[in-house]
Parts: C-alpha cells; sequence; structure tokens
C-alpha cells in the first residue's frame, strides 16, 4: 500500500473492482482507479466521504475561510460500446455530488476527464456535456497543454484536468495553492501534483 512507500501519507481511494476483484490482466482499458493522496500531517484537517462511485473519490479539507471537498475522478474513456452513456452518468453523478456541497464548500476536481477541453479541439456530445456541467456549477479550469501522447505518439491532447470554483480571494490568501508544472508531461495521465496548504 502507499503507507508502506511512505509512512508520511494517507490516503482514500476506490478501484474499479473494489466489489468485484478483477485481476490486472483482465482489467479493462479504463477502468482504474481513483486516489486522494496527503501530507499525515493534515490527517485532523480531512475527512474522507462516501460519495460517488469506484470512478470518484471525495474527501472534505477542513479550511479557515470554507471547507473544500476534493475529488478525484477518473471518467469513461471513449474504447466502450457504452461509452456516451457511462459518460453522462459520471458527469451526472458528479453533478449531483458538487450539488449537495456547492453552498458550504469550494470544489475541486481533478483527474483524467478524457476530454480536451481546448477551444480548437473538435466537439463531441461527451465534450457538450461536459462543458454544460462545467458552465452549470460555474467551474473554472486553465488550459495548460497536452497531459496525453497515444501509445504510438502520434496523437497529443490535454485530458487532465483540476475544474475548481476557487475564487482569487482564497488563492491570494495562500489557503488553497494550486502548483502545477510549466513542462510537457510524459505519456501517463494524472502527472499533476495539486498542493493544497491549510
Amino acid at each position: 500500500m502507499i503507507s508502506d512507500i511512505n509512512c508520511n501519507v494517507n490516503f482514500a481511494a476506490k478501484g474499479v473492482d473494489m466489489n468485484e476483484p478483477i485481476l490486472p490482466v483482465s482489467m479493462p482499458r479504463g477502468y482504474g482507479g481513483v486516489g486522494i493522496i496527503w501530507n499525515t500531517n493534515i490527517n485532523h484537517l480531512i475527512r474522507p466521504l462516501d460519495d460517488g462511485s469506484e470512478k470518484i473519490q471525495c474527501i472534505e479539507l477542513e479550511n479557515s475561510v470554507r471547507r473544500i471537498l476534493v475529488v478525484s475522478v477518473y471518467l469513461p474513456s471513449n474504447g466502450s460500446k457504452n461509452h456516451q452513456i457511462e459518460y453522462q452518468e459520471c458527469i451526472d453523478e458528479l453533478h449531483e455530488i458538487c450539488q449537495k456541497y456547492i453552498s458550504t464548500h469550494h470544489i475541486i476536481i481533478g483527474g483524467d476527464i478524457n476530454e480536451d477541453l481546448n477551444a480548437g479541439k473538435p466537439t463531441n456530445q461527451r465534450k457538450e456535456y461536459l462543458k454544460k456541467f462545467i458552465n452549470e456549477i460555474e467551474l473554472k479550469f486553465d488550459n495548460i497543454g497536452n497531459t496525453f501522447i497515444n501509445s504510438k505518439g502520434c496523437e497529443c491532447s490535454e485530458i487532465d484536468y483540476f475544474l475548481h470554483n476557487i475564487t482569487p480571494d482564497i488563492l491570494e490568501e495562500g489557503k488553497v495553492n494550486p502548483q502545477m508544472p510549466n513542462q510537457r508531461l510524459r505519456p501517463l495521465s494524472n502527472q499533476y501534483e495539486y498542493k493544497l496548504e491549510a
């Protein structure tokens, strides 16, 4: 487990096979797990939440200004036959979670969104459904460059994001401090570190 590698961290995680174990060699593409890792010195500020299916992990972070809902998400890729339905179901689940917490929490959703939100990229039903959710919850995000390169190395896209409703005044107070590297990523997903300071 993670704590075996570093005793100074704690985590909350879910896997797609948490209810019915699947051998790693049998795991279908796009059906991994999600997790949130934090330093043990802030254990007293964090409460793992039960909200979300196996593709969504939530924690609550106590903050002197306003509590923060932190969500790790792994949205379905477009590789399955039912990808459109699966994607919309996950977005609906995120929408429900956000509606539950939006009046009492700031919200940060991070992870593999499996859609490129760059303005110049072609649109599709999945992207439009995601954009509708982002607009309804009034979330913000930054386009920072490619975060995924396919296995052949010939197609790049930006599919990993942090969606949030953190206001600039909170960032300026140093209560939440997102730190993202300005370098191109290796062909792996979820390469950005998001650092929360309480």
